[in-house]
């Protein structure tokens, strides 16, 4: 899943791809999910995600949307969530903001271990090596707080806040501005469909 935009250059990488049984669709942060899992049969026990952690702004729209799509599937449902430290400026403290500090207060969160081996005919090596790239599981936790709907206006208000400053500041043309505005405009089309379902 992800964006309308960016829809069709992952349905060219599907349609490479030796599994055919994957779809394209689009999901938003932030709203609910009914629709979307009426559409799709709720049926999913995964929700595997990447290079989604890195706006604070967009912690709770993400950890709303995960909420629903694993607390509402009829499975016992989880995310695995990857992160690279290396992508962005701080991407080591927005890792540990996210996950121990805002998706554990909602979450069972338990790092995955990605350095497990081959078989041993494959020589003992390692699926995967990274230092700066960091998995997670994440799990329904009993009891934990439900992120609300209001919770979309407050992320939407923090990146209006935002753009604001770095237009004040004359840094229109800073590469965080052009970002900025894309949370934005997804924001406003959440922050509308959040007051229509609220």
């Amino acid at each position: 899943t992800d964006q309308a935009e960016v829809l069709p250059f992952l349905a060219s990488n599907i349609a490479v791809n030796p599994m055919r049984r994957i779809d394209a669709a689009l999901l938003e942060w932030g709203v609910d999910m009914e629709a979307f899992g009426s559409r799709h049969g709720w049926n999913w026990e995964l929700v595997m995600g990447s290079d989604l952690t890195f706006n604070r702004d967009a912690f709770l729209p993400l950890l709303f949307t995960l909420q629903q799509l694993l607390c509402r599937a009829p499975t016992r449902a989880r995310a695995l969530l990857l992160h690279d430290d290396d992508s962005v400026p701080g991407g080591r403290r927005l890792r540990t903001d996210f996950f121990d500090k805002t998706a554990s207060i909602y979450f069972n969160v338990e790092q995955a271990d990605m350095h497990k081996t081959e078989q041993e005919d494959e020589g003992h090596r390692p699926t995967f090596e990274s230092a700066t790239v960091h998995a997670y599981w994440l799990s329904p936790r009993e009891g934990a707080p439900k992120i609300t709907v209001a919770d979309c206006a407050l992320a939407l208000a923090n990146i209006q806040q935002a753009i604001r400053r770095m237009m004040d500041a004359g840094q229109a043309g800073h590469p965080d501005a052009h970002r900025l505005r894309q949370e934005h405009e997804k924001l406003m089309t959440e922050r509308a469909t959040c007051r229509s379902s609220a």
